[in-house]
């Protein structure tokens, strides 16, 4: 880069930076005034240097000493009920401060002018009337205790109770208004008691109105007190309303303040982000210039990698495709060496399975042989055994008639010679049993018989089953779809319901897989169990005839196979193990 364009560069920042310092400096002193006008400067002697909110104390009035009460006569006061202290609230420190206004003392209660007894007889003395005292100076101090001064506002007033001196002597009053005074010697005149009501009358009139107008007194005060209270309530929300106003004003000038000084900032920033920007775009224009000519000089390189790109690629290709066949010609080898494999294996395994079912069919021939000739034997037995009770019978049965012919024929046995031929003597001298011949042909017999006959001995096949035109036996080379997929269900139902009629013990039992077949007739019934070949266990065997019995009935035949077959044979081999599995029987 050359040095001109070094120099120019630095300039602009230079000349951005100075204006940021003048416009930081101009609005710190902006501020400073706005601050100075608001809040004010003693010492400069500004407009703002008094304080915004000034407050003078009112001057509080001294309340005048009230006029000591004259004296009365002596008597005895009943104290009225207290009022409560009037509880002063404490000056503020500052500020201004609320002077309850002063009432004017309450005057003392006149007494009421008595009218004086007019005298009738004059040469007879007559007492001086009493009147009644008037109140104390505590009752009357109690009376002038400013209602401004409680705390709570009573609305309830009480009378003072009456003194007994004064009832008393309003009692001696009336009484000598109606019968006088001449010591009980002379009687009253009409006109003096008439007069003495009067006054009675007249002193109570006034005295009920002397009671009114101190009750109307006391509730002018009150409505005066409460008056008061209320505008000193109006006075302080006003006052409170004044300092929520001047201090909102002061806040809305701090906020302009502040505004003014963000414009100016906003300003500032706004000026220096173009400068930044002209800044910037210049740059831009030399780094676009620059771009171009490294983008051209790029391109030109580009272009010669491309080319040589282009050669390495196609070299690659070739050698790719080179070793994708060399790839592909071991993979179809690989493929054949296993498809090879996978047929020995499989001619491995088909020689093990014809080996495995060639044993498994010696193993059951030599087993059916065993059978048949434990059967045989059994037959032989019992023929024998059968044979020798018969002979047993016929023994007992000559020596008998032996018997019966020494005992009833004694003379013929004289005259007979000892060469007789009698049949009896005959047969005794021979020493011969005669068997009858019905005690060979019995039934235990022809069962052994019919149970050999038609068996191979030395093959060990037994003979074809007779079967009914109706009747169909499913084993592992059967083709009819329909037949097989009925035999499966019915299969499959055996192996999930069966499996909860025996323990599970069993799997680790040594035992053989029992050889069964079903008969099931067209409507689902089961036509009877054939055990071919026993597990070699009573409770296993048992289990079978138990699991065929409780899942039946099994499900009919469908209309295909129902139009064809009544009974179906079902032949499999039943292994008990965890789950019950039934396996095609191998032939």
């Amino acid at each position: 880069m050359r040095p001109g364009a070094v120099g120019q560069r630095r300039a602009p920042r230079d000349q951005g930076k100075r204006r940021l310092a003048g416009a930081v400096l101009v609005s710190l002193l902006v501020h400073g005034l706005i601050l100075s006008l608001q809040f004010g400067i003693p010492a400069l002697g500004l407009p703002g240097s008094a304080t915004p909110i000034e407050v003078r104390l009112a001057d509080v009035a001294t309340p005048p000493a009230p006029t000591p009460p004259a004296p009365v006569a002596p008597a005895v006061p009943v104290p009225p009920l207290p009022l409560p202290d009037a509880v002063t609230p404490p000056a503020p420190a500052t500020g201004m401060r609320l002077v309850d206004p002063v009432p004017a003392p309450a005057p003392a209660p006149v007494p009421a002018p008595v009218t004086p007894r007019l005298a009738v007889k004059k040469d007879k003395p007559r007492k001086a009337k009493r009147i009644s005292p008037p109140l104390p100076a505590s009752d009357a101090l109690a009376m002038d205790t400013r209602v401004i001064a409680q705390d709570v506002i009573v609305n309830e007033f009480s009378v003072p109770m009456p003194r007994p001196e004064e009832a008393e002597q309003k009692t001696i009053d009336l009484k000598e208004a109606q019968h006088g005074t001449d010591d009980g010697t002379e009687a009253t005149s009409a006109a003096e008691v008439a007069e003495a009501a009067r006054a009675a009358q007249l002193a109570e009139t006034r005295r009920q109105e002397e009671e009114a107008a101190r009750l109307a007194a006391q509730r002018k005060l009150e409505e005066d007190e409460k008056e008061r209270k209320l505008a000193e309530l109006q006075v302080r929300q006003q006052q409170e309303k004044a300092a929520a106003e001047a201090s909102e004003e002061q806040e809305k000038q701090v906020r302009l303040a502040q505004q003014v000084e963000a414009d100016a900032a906003l300003k500032v920033e706004q000026q220096k982000a173009e400068q930044l920007a002209t800044q910037q775009k210049l740059e831009l224009q030399k780094a676009d210039q620059l771009r171009a000519e490294q983008v051209k000089a790029d391109r030109q390189k580009a272009d010669q990698l491309a080319a040589q790109q282009l050669a390495a690629q196609k070299l690659a290709e070739q050698q790719a495709a080179q070793k994708l066949a060399e790839q592909q010609a071991a993979q179809k080898l690989a493929e054949q060496q296993a498809a090879q494999k996978l047929a020995e294996q499989q001619a491995a395994q088909k020689l093990a399975e014809q080996q495995a079912a060639q044993k498994l069919a010696q193993q059951q021939a030599a087993q059916k042989l065993a059978e048949q000739q434990a059967a045989q034997k059994l037959a032989e037995q019992a023929a024998q055994k059968q044979a020798a009770q018969a002979a047993q019978a016929a023994q007992a049965a000559q020596q008998a008639a032996l018997q019966r012919g020494r005992e009833g024929g004694g003379s013929q046995a004289a005259n007979t010679p000892p060469g007789g031929t009698a049949a009896g003597a005959g047969s005794g001298a021979g020493g011969k049993i005669i068997v009858p011949k019905n005690l060979l042909g019995s039934d235990l017999s022809n069962r052994a018989r019919e149970m050999v006959k038609g068996l191979d001995i030395l093959s060990g096949t037994p003979p074809p089953p007779m079967r009914d035109e109706r009747r169909v036996a499913v084993g592992a080379a059967e083709r009819d779809v329909p037949l097989r997929m009925y035999v499966e269900s019915w299969r499959q139902k055996i192996q999930r319901n069966g499996s909860a009629n025996y323990p599970r013990d069993w799997a680790d039992v040594e035992h053989t897989h029992a050889l069964v077949n079903v008969a099931v007739r067209s409507d689902g019934t089961v036509q009877d169990v054939t055990i071919l070949r026993s597990s070699g266990r009573a409770d296993m065997d048992e289990a079978v005839l138990r699991i065929v019995r409780v899942n039946a009935r099994y499900s009919p035949f469908p209309p295909n196979i129902a139009s064809r077959y009544d009974v179906i044979d079902i032949r499999r081999v039943w292994q008990f193990g965890e789950n019950l599995k039934l396996m095609e029987e191998l032939r």
